[in-house]
C-alpha cells in the first residue's frame, strides 16, 4: 500500500510528527459498495473487484502497523466524504490510475473498459456518479533519540 508523509515543520509544529494520508479506506462506504458492485456485475476480472479486500484498511489497522514500524500514533481518523462527478471525468480517472488493468490497445478501449464505462452511465444520477468515500488519515512521532 502506498501512503504519503508530510512533514510538519514550522512554528508549532514538531519536526517528529508526520501525516500520513491513506485515500479510500474501511468502513465501507457507499463508494466502495457501488463500485465494488459496479465491477462485480459488470463480471470485471478479480484484480479489479479483489482489490478492496486486499488494501482498504481500518484505523486500528493503521495504528497498528505504525507501531510495527516503530512509530508512536498520536492521532489516527477518518473522514467521510460524498463526491457527485460526470462519469465520463470518473471512467478518466480510472484510466489514468488503473489502465493497466484495462488492457486497452493503442488509441481505444478494451471490451472491458467499455463495460465498465457503461455501467457507469447507467448507475449515474443528474448529478452525476454519486459515491461516498473515506480517506483516512494518522499522525505518528517517531521513535525518541
Amino acid at each position: 500500500m502506498e501512503v504519503t508523509l508530510s512533514c510538519l515543520r514550522g512554528p508549532g509544529r514538531p519536526t517528529e510528527c508526520g501525516l500520513l494520508g491513506f485515500g479510500e479506506q474501511r468502513p465501507q462506504p457507499k463508494f466502495t459498495i457501488v463500485w465494488r458492485e459496479l465491477l462485480e456485475r459488470i463480471g470485471a476480472p478479480t484484480a479489479w473487484t479483489g482489490w478492496f479486500a486486499e488494501n482498504q484498511r481500518d484505523v486500528d489497522e493503521i495504528a497498528a502497523g505504525l507501531r510495527a514500524a516503530g512509530l508512536g500514533p498520536v492521532d489516527v481518523w477518518m473522514e467521510r466524504r460524498r463526491r457527485c462527478t460526470d462519469p465520463d471525468a470518473f471512467m478518466a480517472r480510472i484510466r489514468s490510475v488503473a489502465g493497466h488493468l484495462l488492457g486497452n490497445p493503442p488509441g481505444g478501449f478494451s471490451e472491458l473498459d467499455q463495460r465498465i464505462d457503461a455501467a457507469l452511465h447507467a448507475e449515474s444520477a443528474p448529478d452525476g456518479f454519486v459515491y461516498d468515500y473515506c480517506k483516512l488519515f494518522a499522525l505518528a512521532r517517531r521513535p525518541l533519540g
